[in-house]
């Protein structure tokens, strides 16, 4: 289930409810939480109106992050979803009022950026039984980076490939498609924490996570097309499927 939705994936011509905290029916994109609440028939809370309100309201005595609603402690993973939402500053469109496309950014400049990062850095740290978010021995190696964009580009050129080819079976495509989204769930992880050690602006040896971020993404992106495609030929070898079943079935 996605965390991040923006409430006209499934509904294009239909508003979502107002957000729970700012009472804006548009703007942004919405968090569903793990404890439900967010979610477009539960107190959807755009993700930057719920990011502001894990941000604590003094420094002596911090808190976890917590759900606006119920309370619950947001867990690490959703944080770094958010931060890696935040880090890309995809353009969001959404219907106006007047029916008319509107695209807005997650931030709108580089300081709202800073502190939503530091908001979830700091939110982070605070959750229960999480590590302090710091780079680990392997995160510092370059190499680690590199193996997994190299992985993401060659199984990327492969199942193309094989797929030009039209070499694989429907059972194949099944498999390449689990394949895709093994190494995907290893680079959203991944993604989330680069976010905020790009925001830490950690610099290591030669490389810096900035410039590893981006890359990370563009495989990332790789994959996805790639996964369009494989979903493709999917229908198409089952239509032929069905027409060659049909064909043998009539007289």
């Amino acid at each position: 289930m996605k965390r991040i939705w923006n409430g006209f994936d499934t509904t294009p011509h239909t508003h979502p409810d107002e957000c729970t905290i700012c009472m804006g029916g548009s703007g942004g994109e919405f968090l569903r939480l793990t404890c439900g609440h967010g979610a477009h028939d539960l107190y959807p809370i755009h993700v930057t109106c719920a990011v502001l309100s894990f941000s604590p309201v003094g420094d002596d005595y911090k808190l976890p992050p917590r759900c606006p609603v119920c309370r619950a402690t947001v867990d690490a993973d959703t944080l770094l979803d958010v931060a890696n939402y935040v880090q890309q500053n995809k353009t969001i469109t959404f219907p106006g009022d007047d029916d008319e496309s509107v695209e807005q950014s997650v931030y709108q400049s580089e300081a709202e950026k800073g502190t939503l990062l530091s908001i979830l850095s700091d939110a982070h740290d605070m959750v229960p039984d999480v590590e302090i978010l710091d780079p680990s021995n392997e995160e510092l190696s370059l190499k680690y980076y590199q193996d997994m964009i190299n992985e993401a580009e060659n199984m990327t050129r492969e199942i193309q490939s094989g797929i030009e080819e039209r070499e694989y079976t429907l059972e194949d495509l099944e498999q390449k498609e689990q394949d895709i989204a093994f190494i995907e769930d290893k680079i959203e992880r991944m993604s989330g924490r680069l976010a905020l050690f790009a925001h830490h602006n950690w610099v290591f040896f030669e490389f810096n996570f900035q410039d590893l971020y981006a890359r990370l993404i563009a495989s990332k992106d790789s994959l996805e097309a790639t996964t369009k495609k494989i979903r493709i030929e999917r229908e198409e070898k089952q239509r032929e499927e069905e027409e060659e079943h049909h064909h043998n079935l009539v007289p």
